[in-house]
């Protein structure tokens, strides 16, 4: 009889959490996460949680943070892991993250929803779009289609 009040009380648990939830608590547990979106997967472990933005630490790809808008799903890991914290301050938005980026002056490698990457240093961060110094071109990229923003 325990174990029926335990499965439904974790049944309503899970009956009453959002996505976005959901992925902190993935998130605090320190478990791999694989992300699937629209321009492929990515797996790592969440570190940030912003209102339209997640941070991935990824062995492979470094820091790398995705536009919520284009996960299709996130398989969390089973196996054990330590507990994390995560941050859920600055950037919030995914425009935040490029404004930040435009401050650093850095290079950052811009996937979109074709899985086509722009390559170059964020020059200006408009109301709908960015624009990257790209070799010899300043790109103009929509912010709808970006799926990730890594670091180069």
């Amino acid at each position: 009889m325990r174990e029926d009040e335990e499965w439904a009380a974790a049944e309503l648990d899970a009956a009453q959490r959002s996505f976005a939830e959901a992925l902190a608590a993935a998130a605090t547990t320190g478990h791999d996460v694989t992300i699937d979106t629209v321009a492929g997967s990515r797996r790592g472990r969440i570190v940030h949680l912003g209102e339209d933005v997640i941070g991935l630490a990824s062995v492979i790809d470094g820091r790398v943070d995705i536009a919520a808008q284009h996960v299709l799903g996130v398989a969390v890991s089973r196996r054990p892991g330590s507990a994390a914290s995560i941050s859920t301050g600055h950037p919030r938005t995914v425009v935040a993250r490029l404004r930040e980026a435009v401050q650093d002056e850095r290079t950052v490698i811009l996937e979109r929803l074709d899985a086509s990457t722009v390559r170059g240093v964020v020059a200006a961060v408009g109301i709908d779009h960015v624009v990257v110094r790209s070799g010899e071109d300043d790109v103009l990229v929509p912010t709808e289609v970006i799926v990730s923003i890594g670091n180069d």
